[in-house]
């Protein structure tokens, strides 16, 4: 499994890249190796909890902020439920996405969800590169929006085909995040460029026509 990265660490918060395959946290239905867990035992740590501001699913890999201490971990989730952060995510999706589809305005759990989409890589019909920014940030939201629209993303294991065009695995990643800081309101921003496992499935299959795929 990759390791993951610490990105910036002070007395507030770490930013880290979370590699695809490991938890956030804990759930109910699984207590396994997970990244709160994995920065708890660092010898840096020294005993300090670790809150979950966020979480990134098991299947996404990307940028997540975790604090390290009750205020901070209190303004950083504020600053989360009001959607005062700007979080932008890279999805590959199957078929061609239409330029049409700019912005997706649908309810995911009966709570108000605003996907922002850009389209930043074709390859022919077979799959759409995209670029998601969320207004809001309900679970699974870009997932479900995706699907929504006919364009489930890509070994998306739960909302579309789980081996889809030969996918490692779910291609979606956390590819911005960007916050003032808790204490000093400093502007943090934090980029993350899509791992090995991605670009070098994009490489071999995607960015290769159907027939070169075939010789």
């Amino acid at each position: 499994m990759p390791a993951y990265v610490v990105l910036h660490e002070d007395e507030d918060l770490i930013v880290v890249f979370k590699p695809a395959g490991l938890l956030t946290a804990p759930t109910p239905e699984s207590d396994r190796n997970n990244l709160v867990a994995l920065l708890s035992r660092r010898p840096a740590a020294h005993g300090s909890e670790i809150f979950v501001v966020h979480r990134l699913d098991l299947h996404t890999s990307g940028v997540l902020v975790l604090a390290k201490n009750d205020e901070a971990n209190r303004i950083l989730s504020a600053r989360f439920r009001e959607h005062d952060m700007t979080r932008q995510y890279l999805a590959v999706v199957q078929g061609a996405f239409p330029d049409a589809i700019r912005r997706i305005d649908v309810p995911v759990g009966g709570r108000r969800a605003v996907t922002h989409i850009a389209v930043e890589e074709r390859f022919d019909t077979r799959a759409t590169m995209i670029r998601c920014t969320l207004e809001t940030g309900r679970t699974h939201q870009i997932r479900i929006h995706c699907r929504g629209v006919g364009h489930a993303v890509l070994a998306d294991p739960q909302y579309g085909v789980r081996n889809a065009l030969d996918a490692p695995r779910m291609a979606l990643h956390a590819t911005h995040l960007a916050f003032a800081h808790p204490r000093t309101a400093a502007p943090l921003a934090f980029t993350s460029p899509l791992p090995d496992d991605l670009t070098g499935w994009l490489s071999r299959s995607l960015r290769r026509s159907p027939v070169d795929s075939q010789a």
